[in-house]
């Protein structure tokens, strides 16, 4: 979204993508090294597949989340924008006015 926006400059884009990369290129062998010396000869593709399993499983579900969140941000936000417009068409008092009432002041007092 911000790059829609041109607030992010492509360059930043970029150098993540290199350093994502890089990292990519050492956890990959680290992870395989730390399977082999860990689990069985005899278990490894059922360690492979399970470790493969749980990273598809993190990624999909990260993604899920960041979906759910932003459009709870934007239902958000669009709330607050049309707040305003929305007590100014019903005739609702602002909740800051001072033409409201206190609450539990409605009996006059002796």
């Amino acid at each position: 979204m911000l790059v829609t926006t041109g607030q992010v400059p492509v360059w930043q884009f970029v150098t993540l993508a290199v350093l994502d990369g890089l990292c990519a290129a050492f956890i990959g062998p680290l992870q395989d090294t730390a399977i082999r010396g860990i689990v069985p000869p005899g278990q490894l593709h059922s360690a492979y597949a399970q470790e493969e399993a749980r990273t598809h499983a993190a990624v999909l579900g990260g993604a899920a989340a960041l979906v759910v969140l932003g459009g709870l941000l934007g239902l958000t936000a669009a709330v607050a924008a049309l707040s305003p417009a929305l007590r100014r068409f019903t005739g609702e008092a602002s909740p800051a006015g001072d033409d409201a009432a206190p609450a539990g002041d409605e009996s006059p007092r002796a």
